[in-house]
């Protein structure tokens, strides 16, 4: 049976990591298969996570290349008690509100996030800031302050040392990628390439 979880306050934990793996690119006509959320202290230390799967409500939408990217193709058993879109959406306003949302690709999760709330007639409360470690990376490595190349995910990871625990190619995990956002923010901190507060 579904509930949401009982929350810290924003001001305990005003940062949630969020990742979201989708059936395509577009939040108008696509959707979320499987989200993660860890609720941070500005010190970026997790005080709860919650990760779901979610029931495909329109299948004849999915792009087959992201339903494999996302996992759904081999591990379909995964989805067997999946959250319905609904209670994703409710799971959402809940989860995001009055909180800075942090990513690794902000805007595409945002679209995401935002696109299942209207879904249920909800507009995202979301605080107006948001973080993003893509962009954070991409701007490092154009200062010289990180040395390399690539600010996907994966490479950022195997840069700092980061376990990601997926190999090149490999189905995406939202748990796995918003664990790996969040120790990845904390490096970019340390580096001083980001401000949390």
């Amino acid at each position: 049976m579904f509930e949401l979880p009982n929350l810290p306050t924003p001001t305990e934990a005003p940062i949630v990591v969020v990742d979201v793996e989708t059936t395509g690119f577009e939040a108008r006509t696509h959707e979320i298969i499987s989200i993660a959320l860890i609720l941070c202290d500005p010190q970026l230390n997790p005080s709860l996570t919650t990760s779901h799967f979610v029931a495909l409500e329109r299948p004849h939408t999915a792009n087959p290349d992201s339903l494999v990217v996302a996992g759904y193709h081999g591990h379909a058993h995964l989805w067997e008690g999946a959250i319905t879109q609904l209670q994703c959406a409710t799971l959402i306003a809940h989860v995001t509100r009055d909180r800075c949302l942090l990513a690794h690709n902000v805007d595409f999760d945002r679209a995401f996030l935002a696109a299942s709330m209207r879904a249920i007639n909800q507009s995202p409360r979301w605080r107006a800031r948001q973080i993003c470690t893509l962009k954070t990376m991409r701007m490092a490595l154009k200062s010289g302050k990180v040395k390399g190349e690539g600010a996907s995910l994966q490479a950022s990871c195997a840069r700092f040392g980061i376990n990601l625990p997926r190999e090149e190619g490999a189905a995406h995990f939202a748990l796995d990628d918003a664990e790996a956002t969040r120790q990845l923010a904390k490096v970019l901190v340390g580096l001083g390439c980001l401000r949390i507060v």
